[in-house]
């Protein structure tokens, strides 16, 4: 692991330390998006993590740049870190992945929002009236 990198796994499996999904499927796969943070479901982590921790605010945007190529095999997950954590990482914690959506995802859907709210053509800010009847598409 290094400043923006992170390899992640979640047991030893013969003589390697490795991801195994906890979840049904096949757990992430290269290009996902994932929030991290710290797993304050475990004893040892709430001890260390001050009450107030929110994992939504205070966790990173990583994405997975490389995980095992098939269900067979297993390495460890290495991920890129796309936004920085308020609260900062530290080594030997137990961690938590959830998975975003997709990045071309939520391109689309900020995409077809910009088209929802934009304001007719032909009108302006100041002619609008104040009952919001312009902005309907």
């Amino acid at each position: 692991s290094s400043g923006t990198s992170f390899l992640l796994y979640n047991r030893p499996e013969g003589g390697k330390n490795v991801y195994i999904p906890t979840v049904f499927g096949m757990g992430f796969q290269r290009t996902d998006s994932a929030l991290i943070s710290f797993d304050i479901s475990n004893p040892a982590v709430q001890a260390e993590v001050s009450r107030d921790y929110d994992r939504l605010r205070d966790g990173a945007e990583v994405e997975v740049t490389m995980s095992a190529t098939s269900p067979d095999k297993q390495a460890a997950l290495t991920c890129r870190l796309t936004s920085p954590p308020k609260v900062p990482f530290r080594e030997n914690m137990f961690y938590r992945l959830d998975r975003l959506a997709s990045r071309d995802q939520t391109r689309r859907m900020l995409d077809a929002l910009k088209v929802i709210l934009k304001a007719p053509s032909g009108s302006s800010k100041k002619g609008q009236q104040g009952n919001g009847a312009a902005w309907l598409p």
